[in-house]
């Protein structure tokens, strides 16, 4: 029963903390024609590109498509012009559910 009770409040948590960013995204973005989700969508399009000069490499992050740099400096963003690069492998939901059901 305390296990229930703990997952509840949690549940509660996250839905509440995520209805404040949603507020809090609407009120940054009240001057641009979009929905949250519209927005969302738009800066998911950002990416990185790896770049290798010899030994070296590292992560290049193109310039916004024109929507993208208005919603970030809506919400005062800078994007970085460059990360390290860390040869990380990032797991999609796609690959954590398969890996899930060959086991």
């Amino acid at each position: 029963m305390d296990r229930d009770v703990e997952r509840t409040k949690a549940h509660v948590f996250v839905v509440m903390l995520a209805y404040i960013i949603s507020r809090q995204l609407k009120k940054l973005w009240a001057t641009i024609n979009l929905t949250v989700q519209e927005a969302i969508n738009e800066l998911a399009s950002i990416s990185s590109d790896e770049i290798k000069v010899g030994i070296i490499s590292y992560q290049s992050i193109p310039e916004p498509k024109d929507l993208g740099k208005q919603l970030l400096e809506a919400c005062n963003i800078s994007l970085p012009a460059a990360l390290p690069f860390k040869n990380v492998t990032v797991a999609t939901r796609i690959k954590l559910m398969s890996q899930r059901k060959s086991k």
